[in-house]
């Protein structure tokens, strides 16, 4: 089986993809860019309401205090609540995706470049948007998505799967495809 993995853009969809290259094939997970918040959680409703299995939804919170995260995982999760927690995961980037990025000391160098200012590695978790824009403007003077992807074949973003919540999105991976096809019943 597939993990359907469902998440708000492409910046998300380019990010996912170079951080699972080297954990999953691509063939056990397919991704698709709802075009924002809301319409994740919709697409990820509808693909549950059609009995699929396997699916994730990964949405920023676009905050970093706690009570801020965790009203809009209660957004989310009010909308998920009555399908079989089996199903699916639901997971919360604080405060996006791109803060995935830079989970290990050595990746958050190698993406910022050795000469990057201390203050510019320590303030990259909290405000990566910013620094990715920032580091892309520097290095390929554009901050578009072919300069991320460039960035990002770069590195060697394979540390990066040891830390959660990369680590349990790829075990969801790996457990969804090693999991047999549902039967169907007739």
């Amino acid at each position: 089986m597939t993990c359907r993995i469902v998440t708000e853009g492409v910046t998300d969809e380019i990010i996912l993809k170079a951080l699972l290259a080297s954990h999953v094939p691509a063939s056990a997970f397919a991704i698709t860019s709802a075009g924002g918040f809301s319409p994740a959680i919709a697409l990820a409703r509808t693909l549950l309401l059609k009995g699929q299995s396997g699916i994730v939804l990964i949405v920023d919170a676009n905050a970093v205090t706690e009570a801020e995260v965790r009203n809009k995982r209660l957004l989310a999760d009010r909308t998920l609540v009555p399908y079989d927690p089996n199903r699916y995961r639901l997971f919360m980037a604080i405060p996006s995706i791109e803060a995935w990025l830079f989970l290990d000391a050595k990746v958050t160098v190698s993406l910022l470049g050795s000469n990057a200012p201390p203050s510019m590695i320590a303030n990259a978790p909290r405000h990566p948007k910013v620094i990715l824009r920032n580091t892309l403007m520097r290095r390929y003077r554009r901050p578009d998505l072919t300069a991320l992807q460039k960035l990002l074949n770069e590195s060697d973003l394979r540390p990066i799967a040891s830390h959660q919540p990369v680590l349990g999105l790829v075990e969801f991976i790996r457990d969804v495809t090693l999991r047999p096809p549902a039967r169907s019943i007739s």
